[in-house]
């Protein structure tokens, strides 16, 4: 998977759960391994809460590279896998380790040792276990108070459970993304990828006016289908959306009209957008088929479409 469509898929995951899903309690941890080469081309820092770093050897004679190149950022350093990749029967020392991590780590927030799968990678497999535990610099769930925690007398209900719930009212060119209709669009321009669920349209995207297509062949009278009504949410920083027509014979997407809508950034909750188009010069007779750009800009991002209409003249 090339950067840009990692950072792309990173983004929508993210602003899937916590947004659409409304996990407001997960943490996002970037980790990548010590010695791997452009090991933060795929980093996006305001959507990251964690820097990890995957280490397969003793960090105990320098300060590792990796470390000092999330400095920076200025977000919890965390050491997800540490695997000593040393012989079966090569031993490490725990405290060696710890004081290796507080005196050239010191902004580390925690470590994850492996088990012993052959080698001697968990803690209880090597010398000082019980020292390192015990080690002030080391703090266990129950230091925390965490190790019992109670339970909410009642979560929260998630945002996306308004999606789906306004619909628009049945017709020949209306889209409600709930049933056989869920399939009917296809990926456009800059689409990275695209899923139905829970009565909306999913979309995230990466790159310049990102869209999606309706069905071709509509047959839509523009003379008499002028009334454009799309309801969504827009996880990105555009401010604009566009939708874009060609008529049946158009050879190119470059044949047809446009008109372009104001929208909101970054929304929460979902808005409808109207646009009528009775007034705009290029629609105009058989209307073959239509695109919507849910974010004009350049951008990376993602969406939901709750519905699409194409509704009678006023």
């Amino acid at each position: 998977m090339a950067p840009e469509e990692f950072r792309a898929l990173w983004t929508y995951t993210v602003q899937y759960l916590r947004e659409t899903r409304g996990l407001r309690n997960l943490l996002f941890c970037y980790e990548v391994t010590e010695n791997r080469g452009e090991r933060l081309q795929g980093l996006v820092p305001e959507m990251t809460d964690i820097l990890g770093i995957q280490c397969g050897r003793q960090p105990f004679t320098k300060t590792l590279e990796l470390y000092e190149e999330y400095l920076p950022f200025g977000k919890p350093i965390l050491m997800p896998q540490f695997l000593p990749m040393g012989k079966e029967s090569e031993p490490y020392d725990n405290l060696a380790f710890v004081e290796a991590m507080k005196e050239r780590h010191p902004l580390a927030v925690g470590f994850s040792p492996w088990f012993s799968n052959g080698k001697r990678h968990a803690i209880v497999s090597n010398p000082n276990a019980a020292a390192l535990m015990h080690h002030p610099w080391i703090a266990t769930l129950e230091d925390t108070g965490l190790a019992n925690p109670t339970p909410p007398e009642e979560l929260p209900v998630p945002r996306s459970l308004s999606a789906g719930t306004e619909k628009a009212a049945a017709g020949q060119f209306v889209w409600n993304f709930d049933g056989s209709d869920a399939s009917a669009w296809s990926k456009g321009e800059s689409i990275v990828a695209m899923a139905q669920s829970d009565g909306r349209l999913n979309v995230f995207y990466h790159g310049e006016r990102p869209s999606i297509l309706s069905p071709p062949n509509l047959g839509l009278d523009a003379g008499a289908f002028s009334l454009l009504r799309v309801r969504m949410r827009n996880h990105s920083t555009s401010t604009r959306a566009e939708i874009r027509w060609i008529s049946a014979d158009a050879s190119t997407w470059n044949d047809g009209g446009m008109a372009e809508f104001a929208i909101r950034k970054n929304s929460l909750d979902y808005a409808e957008y109207t646009i009528d188009l009775s007034t705009n010069k290029n629609w105009r007779g058989a209307v073959g088929q239509i695109a919507l750009s849910p974010a004009a800009d350049s951008v990376t991002g993602s969406g939901e479409i709750d519905y699409f209409a194409v509704h009678p003249a006023p």
